[in-house]
């Protein structure tokens, strides 16, 4: 997957996804955080995303599941771009 550009692909995809779908937006937060170790360097810049979609739920809904996924990935990402650091 690595190869063929899909780390990247899915970064992209994240910024331009529709908020207010749920379901594709679930989805792809579930492949981003299945695929974490091996795409982190592309990952690691949606986390502006990331918290724009956060604020965004927050905002306008009370989707619990979708918030702790979101807060998972950043989790992640944001201890890896430390060690980088």
């Amino acid at each position: 997957m690595i190869k063929h550009g899909w780390c990247s692909r899915i970064s992209h995809h994240l910024s331009t996804i529709d908020p207010n779908d749920l379901d594709h937006t679930e989805k792809l937060l579930m492949a981003m955080i299945t695929l974490t170790d091996a795409c982190r360097i592309d990952f690691v810049s949606s986390l502006s995303i990331l918290e724009k979609l956060k604020n965004h739920l927050n905002e306008n809904s009370s989707h619990a599941d979708l918030l702790t996924h979101i807060e998972y990935l950043q989790a992640n990402l944001e201890e890896t771009f430390s060690n980088d650091l």
